[in-house]
C-alpha cells in the first residue's frame, strides 16, 4: 500500500490556503471597488443637497404678495423637501458605507488569518523536508559507512 508523504498532504494544504487566500484576495478587491462607489455616491448627493437653494441670491424666497414671490416661495419648499430628501438618502448611503466598512474589516481580518495559516503551513512543510533530507544523508551515510565496513573486512580477511 502506497502512501503519499506527509509533505505531500502539506503541499495540498498549502495550496488550498493559497486558493482561499485568491478567493479572499478578490472579494477584498471587490468590496474596496464597492466602499469608493458608496463614497463618490455620497460626494455626488452632498454635492446636490448644497445646490438645491432656489431663491435668487440675497432675496428671501417668501419675499412680498406678489405672484413671483409666492412661485418663489413655493419653489422654496420644494427645494427644502428636496434637499431634506437628499439629506437622508445620503444618510442612508454613510449608515451603509458604515456597514460596508465594518465588513470590510472582516473581511481584511479573515484574509490575515487565512494568509498565516499558509505561512505556518510553509513554515511546517520546510521543516519537514529538512527532516527528511537530514534521513536521507543519515541513511546515505550509513550506507557508505557499511560499504566502508564490509571491504575494510575483506581486506583483513584477505
Amino acid at each position: 500500500m502506497n502512501h503519499p508523504a506527509p509533505t505531500e498532504h502539506l503541499s495540498r494544504l498549502i495550496e488550498l490556503r493559497q486558493r482561499e487566500i485568491d478567493r479572499r484576495s478578490a472579494e477584498l478587491a471587490d468590496k474596496l471597488r464597492l466602499r469608493e462607489r458608496y463614497q463618490r455616491n455620497l460626494a455626488h448627493l452632498d454635492a446636490l443637497g448644497s445646490l438645491s437653494t432656489l431663491a435668487p441670491p440675497g432675496q428671501s424666497p417668501a419675499q412680498g404678495p406678489n405672484p413671483q414671490a409666492r412661485a418663489a416661495a413655493g419653489l422654496a419648499l420644494n427645494s427644502a423637501h428636496y434637499k431634506q430628501s437628499m439629506q437622508q438618502l445620503a444618510d442612508s448611503h454613510r449608515q451603509d458605507l458604515a456597514l460596508h466598512e465594518a465588513d470590510l474589516t472582516v473581511t481584511r481580518h479573515a484574509l490575515a488569518e487565512v494568509a498565516r495559516e499558509r505561512e505556518a503551513l510553509q513554515q511546517l512543510l520546510r521543516r519537514q523536508q529538512q527532516r527528511e533530507q537530514q534521513e536521507r544523508a543519515l541513511r546515505e551515510q550509513k550506507g557508505q559507512d557499511d560499504l566502508a565496513t564490509q571491504v575494510w573486512l575483506r581486506r583483513s580477511a584477505a
